[in-house]
């Protein structure tokens, strides 16, 4: 996802519990404001959540999840 990618300095930086709360608010905000199907953005505004990355503890690994679960709600490839 273009979106978060400039998040992303670094790949092998761990990435905390804030930062990927402040990253999942961000997109959710994003992708209502301006994503074309709007069902569809609130399908992703009240599926995401922080609880779906306690596993995750590197940047790369947190982006990678989080491209999955939005084209997992999506199906849209642009956002892959």
């Amino acid at each position: 996802l273009i979106l978060v990618a400039g998040f992303y300095a670094s790949y092998a930086q761990s990435i905390s519990v804030a930062e990927k709360t402040r990253i999942i608010e961000k997109t959710k905000q994003l992708l209502t404001e301006h994503f074309v199907s709007t069902d569809k953005a609130k399908v992703v505004a009240d599926s995401l959540n922080v609880a779906q990355f306690g596993n995750v503890n590197n940047r790369n690994e947190f982006g990678q999840k989080l491209n999955k679960l939005l084209f997992h709600y999506t199906s849209d490839k642009h956002l892959s």
